[in-house]
C-alpha cells in the first residue's frame, strides 16, 4: 500500500490508491466501476495538501510545473492554465479542484497533464536520463471535488489514474471536457454524482485490471448509476466501432467477478450505465496539429555569399539530406516556390558577432510567421547556429515565437580548436584549409597583414567559440601537465559565460522546448585539451595565453578526448534538464544527415520510415581546390570535358560537374571546389579583367588532413586569355603536377626573301 498522510478535513476524499501487489483479490473486492468508496484501516485515506488560496495563473514560461503532493484549489478561488503549459506529477501528485479551473489550450499548444517520468514533454524533469519511463498510474488524477468546476479544452491527460477513478475524476462537481485526449491512464474518466460532459475528444487505451489477468480499456465510469446521465456523445473511442456498454451485456445470474469482460467487449473502451455515448465519431478528431514551420540555422562554413546572396552550404551539402527527409515528411520548401511553404533556411555571415546574427534571426522568424500565419516556429540549429539561436531565445528582445529547438552538435560551452585560431591563427583541424583560405582573403581585402589581428578584430565568432571551462594544460618542472583553472590566464569568453549562467539556461528552458542531439566517436576523436608552454616570442601578438608545445613540428600538444570530431562531448552535452539524444555513428558535419529520423520525430512526434543519404560529406574523400586572385576570372575543364567557372563568351556562370562549387566571378577572389576529382588532365582557362596586372593561380589537392599546393604568379592584360594544365593521379606518390602554362600566343612570321615582284635566275 502506498504511503498516505493526512488531508484537511474539509476536502471530500478520493478512494485510496493501492499498489496492485498489495491487493488480495476476492469476492470482497468488487470491480472498480462498482466501488464508490474504499477505506484504509477503516478510515478514508488522507494526505497533506498545498492550498491555492488566491486567484492564480500558470503560464507557459513557468512550464513544466511539477506537482509532487496534493495541490488544493480552495472553494471560491480560480486557477487559469495557459496554452502550452505542461503539468507533471510525481507519485503523490494530484490537483484537487474545489474552486474553478479553466484550462483552455489550443490544437497547436495543448495543455498536458502527465507523469514526471515523461521526458517527451517538458524534458527530463526528474533528471534520471533513461532510467525511468512513464506508465499508467504514475500519479493520481485530476480531481474535481465537491462544488468544484473545471473547463478543459485541448487538454491531454496521460499516465495517471487508478482503477475506477481514471485519469480525471468528477466527484459532485461540474466538469466540461472538449477537444481533449484522455489516454494511457489507468482508467479513463469517472463521474460520481456530478455533471460531466465530454465531446469531440479521444478516450482510449486507458488500461487497468477488471479482475486478475483481465486487462481492459476503462473508458468512462459513472459509479454504476443509470439515473445520472454523463453526456459522452461525439467522441472517438480509438476505433470506428465505438465503446462497449459492458453492464448491459452481462450474462444473467453470473457474479461480476466471474465475468470475462474481454470476451464480451474485446479491446473496445468500456462505458458505464448512464453514459450516453451515441453517436460517436468514426474518425479521430485529434489528428496531430500541423507542425510548426521549420527554420534550419547552419553553423560555421554552412553559408556562403554567392554573387551577393547568402546561400546555405552549397559546398559540402551538409543539409541536403535532412531537407529531403523533411520534404518527404510533409514540409514544403520555401525556395522551391511552393504554396504555403513550411521549410526555411537561415544562411548568414558566420564571421559576424552572434548577437548581431541573432537580430537577423528574429527578423527571419518574423518573415516566416507572416508567410505561414503561424505564431511560432521550430528551429534546427547545427553547430554554432545553436549559439545564434540561444542568443535570440535568451535575449531581452525575444518575441516568444520559438516552440522548440533541436540542437545538433552545438558547442554550448565552446570548442578548444577556436583557441588555435584566436591565439595564433593556426588552422590544423578538418576543413580548416577552407577556413584558412576564407580568412586570408578577407584579411587581405580588409588591409590586415597579420591574420591574428584580422581574426580578433573582424571575426568575433572565433572568440565567442572559446571554451568557458578548463582546457589548457601547463607543463610542470617534472614534465607532467597540470590543468589550468578557467578563467586564470585564459582568453576569456564573456559571451558564453553569459549564455551559460544559471539564470540564462533556466530562461532558455522556460522559453523553448529543447532536444539536444550530440555525438561521441570515442576517447581519441576530438580535441579536448591543449598542452601549452610560455609564448616563445613575446614580441608578437600570438600565443599570449600559451603556445601549444612544438606546434610548428607536430600535433602532439593537441590532446584528444570524447566528442564528434569537432565539439567535445562535455561541451555539446552540457545542457542539463533537457532531452538528450546521443549517437556514436556520426561526426560533427554529418549529424544533420545521420540523425534525420530523430530530428523529424522530435518535430512531428513520428519517426519516418525513409532515410535519405544522397549527398553525404563523408563520401567526399578528396578535393581539388582551384583559386585565383585578381585581376582574372577563370574556368576549369575536367578530364571528361565538363566545365565549371565563368563562360567568357556569355559572361555567365557554368557548372557541369556534379557536386562541384564555383564561388562566382563578382568578387576579388574566385575559387572552385571539385570533390573526388577524376584522374587525368585538368585545364584552367584565365581571362584578364579590369586593367589587368599581376595575378595568382593556386591549386591544391586536399586528401584527409594532407594538403598539396601548387601556385603560379604572372601578369595579364585586360581580356587576354591564358591556359594552364595540371595532371591528377590519385594513386601516385605526387598526385598533382605543377601548373603548366600553355603557350597560346601565335608566332609572328616575317619573310625577308625573296622580295615581292623580284626575279631570280
Amino acid at each position: 500500500m502506498r504511503r498516505r498522510t493526512l488531508l484537511p478535513r474539509e476536502i471530500i476524499l478520493p478512494k485510496a490508491k493501492l499498489a496492485r501487489s498489495a491487493i488480495s483479490w476476492g469476492k470482497l473486492i468488487m470491480p472498480i466501476f462498482l466501488l464508490a468508496w474504499f477505506f484504509v484501516l477503516g478510515q478514508p485515506a488522507r494526505a497533506s495538501t498545498i492550498p491555492i488560496e488566491i486567484n492564480t495563473v500558470w503560464t507557459k514560461a513557468q512550464s513544466p510545473i511539477v506537482i509532487n503532493d496534493y495541490i488544493w484549489l480552495k472553494s471560491g478561488v480560480s486557477l487559469t492554465i495557459e496554452p502550452g503549459v505542461i503539468v507533471k506529477h510525481g507519485i503523490d501528485g494530484m490537483l484537487i479542484i474545489s474552486g474553478k479551473l479553466t484550462a483552455i489550450g489550443t490544437k497547436a499548444e495543448p495543455i498536458i497533464f502527465t507523469s514526471i517520468k515523461d521526458d517527451a514533454n517538458g524534458g527530463d524533469t526528474n533528471a534520471d536520463g533513461a532510467a525511468s519511463a512513464p506508465a499508467p498510474g504514475d500519479w493520481w488524477y485530476l480531481n474535481i471535488n465537491l462544488g468544484g468546476e473545471a473547463s478543459l479544452d485541448y487538454v491531454t491527460i496521460q499516465y495517471g489514474g487508478e482503477y475506477d477513478q481514471g485519469g480525471v475524476k468528477n466527484y459532485r462537481g461540474k466538469l466540461l471536457i472538449n477537444h481533449s485526449l484522455i489516454a494511457k491512464n489507468s482508467g479513463g474518466a469517472s463521474n460520481d454524482r456530478g455533471l460531466l460532459i465530454i465531446s469531440n475528444s479521444s478516450i482510449y487505451y486507458n488500461l487497468s485490471e477488471f479482475m486478475p489477468g483481465q486487462l481492459v480499456d476503462w473508458g468512462v465510469s459513472n459509479n454504476g448509476q443509470a439515473g445520472i446521465i454523463v453526456d459522452a456523445k461525439n467522441n472517438w473511442w480509438g476505433g470506428a466501432a465505438g465503446p462497449c456498454p459492458w453492464r448491459q451485456l452481462l450474462p444473467a445470474g453470473v457474479p461480476i467477478w466471474q465475468v470475462d469482460v474481454r470476451a464480451i467487449c474485446g479491446d473496445k473502451p468500456l462505458v458505464d450505465l448512464g453514459v450516453a455515448y451515441s453517436p460517436w465519431l468514426i474518425a479521430s478528431p485529434d489528428e496531430p496539429a500541423a507542425p510548426d514551420p521549420v527554420i534550419i540555422v547552419p553553423g560555421i562554413l554552412g553559408s556562403w555569399n554567392i554573387s551577393g546572396r547568402w546561400q546555405i552550404d552549397p559546398i559540402f551539402h551538409t543539409y541536403d539530406n535532412l531537407m529531403e527527409a523533411l520534404i518527404a515528411a510533409g514540409y514544403k520548401e520555401d525556395s522551391l516556390g511552393e504554396a504555403k511553404p513550411t521549410l526555411f533556411t537561415f544562411p548568414y555571415d558566420w564571421r559576424v558577432d552572434n548577437n548581431i546574427t541573432a537580430g537577423l534571426l528574429k527578423e527571419k522568424i518574423q518573415q516566416v510567421k507572416e508567410i505561414t500565419g503561424a505564431s511560432q516556429v521550430d528551429i534546427i540549429a547545427h553547430s554554432m547556429g545553436g549559439l545564434v539561436t540561444r542568443s535570440y531565445a535568451q535575449g531581452s528582445d525575444y518575441q516568444n515565437d520559438i516552440d522548440q529547438v533541436i540542437f545538433l552538435g552545438t558547442p554550448h560551452q565552446g570548442s578548444p580548436e577556436s583557441y588555435l585560431k584566436y591565439e595564433g591563427g593556426a588552422f590544423v583541424e578538418k576543413w580548416d584549409w577552407l577556413k584558412r583560405y576564407a580568412f586570408q582573403i578577407e584579411a587581405a581585402l580588409n588591409g590586415y597583414f597579420d591574420l591574428v589581428d584580422y581574426i580578433r578584430v573582424k571575426v568575433p565568432t572565433v572568440e565567442q567559440l572559446l571554451p568557458v571551462y578548463d582546457y589548457l594544460k601547463d607543463k610542470q618542472p617534472d614534465n607532467s601537465w597540470q590543468l589550468r583553472p578557467y578563467p586564470l590566464n585564459y582568453p576569456q569568453n564573456i559571451y558564453l559565460e553569459d549564455l551559460n549562467s544559471h539564470a540564462g539556461v533556466d530562461l532558455l528552458k522556460q522559453r523553448v522546448k529543447i532536444t539536444n542531439i550530440v555525438s561521441d566517436l570515442g576517447a581519441s576523436s576530438t580535441l579536448n585539451y591543449l598542452r601549452v608552454i610560455a609564448d616563445p616570442d613575446p614580441s608578437d601578438n600570438k600565443w599570449q595565453s600559451g603556445y601549444p608545445e612544438n606546434l610548428d613540428k607536430n600535433l602532439d600538444s593537441l590532446e584528444k578526448g570524447n566528442g564528434d570530431s569537432t565539439v567535445p562531448l562535455a561541451s555539446a552535452a552540457s545542457l542539463t534538464g533537457v532531452e538528450v539524444i546521443e549517437t556514436n555513428n556520426s561526426n560533427h558535419e554529418n549529424l544533420p544527415t545521420v540523425m534525420q529520423k530523430e530530428i523529424i520525430k522530435a518535430l512531428t512526434g513520428t519517426a519516418p520510415d525513409n532515410y535519405f543519404n544522397n549527398k553525404l560529406t563523408s563520401t567526399f574523400k578528396r578535393w581539388a581546390f582551384f583559386r585565383v586572385y585578381s585581376p582574372v576570372d577563370f574556368a576549369i575543364i575536367a578530364p571528361d570535358g565538363k566545365k565549371i567557372g565563368k563562360d567568357f563568351a556569355s559572361s555567365t556562370e557554368i557548372n557541369q560537374i556534379p557536386d562541384a562549387f564555383y564561388s562566382g566571378f563578382n568578387s576579388e577572389a574566385e575559387f572552385v571546389l571539385i570533390p573526388n576529382p577524376l584522374d587525368g588532365e585538368y585545364k584552367v582557362e584565365l581571362q584578364g579583367v579590369d586593367s589587368g596586372g599581376e595575378y595568382t593561380l593556386a591549386n591544391s589537392l586536399i586528401d584527409g588532413d594532407k594538403e598539396i599546393e601548387r601556385e603560379f604568379t604572372g601578369t595579364i592584360a585586360p581580356e587576354q586569355e591564358r591556359e594552364f594544365t595540371v595532371d591528377y593521379t590519385a594513386a601516385a606518390d605526387n598526385p598533382i603536377s605543377d601548373l603548366a602554362p600553355v603557350d597560346t600566343v601565335p608566332p609572328v612570321i616575317t619573310i625577308t626573301s625573296p622580295l615581292e615582284n623580284s626575279q631570280y635566275p
